[in-house]
């Protein structure tokens, strides 16, 4: 979640009066909910967006209004993806190549003549 919107939320709810289990008791979630909502660490499902907009009388574009500088920049992504090795260089592969696959128990197929 974008942590200027987990701010916004913190800082509406301290206007409308709500302490973080009253606002829990409201909304029929736990205070933990509303305090991992407010440090950045999850996101409310959008049941929970319509309720909190609904108790605050906003719409939910006035809700989870961000600046325009925050709307501007990209999208980070939440990991980065790591390349992978091919499969004829990963380690192993190697010794495959040279002595074939094996059964299940670490047994090896035999692959030349008996």
């Amino acid at each position: 979640m974008n942590v200027e919107i987990a701010q916004r939320l913190a800082e509406l709810r301290r206007a409308k009066g709500y302490s973080q289990e009253a606002l829990a008791h409201e909304l029929g979630l736990s205070r933990q909910a509303i305090s991992k909502w407010e440090r950045a660490e999850s996101a409310p499902d959008t049941e929970n967006l319509i309720a909190l907009a609904r108790l605050y009388d906003m719409s939910l574009d006035e809700l989870l209004r961000v600046s325009p500088e925050t709307e501007r920049q990209p999208r980070r992504a939440g990991r980065r993806l790591r390349r992978r090795t091919p499969r004829h260089r990963r380690p192993g592969m190697q010794r495959r190549r040279e002595h074939g696959p094996r059964r299940a128990g670490g047994a090896r197929f035999r692959t030349g003549p008996s």
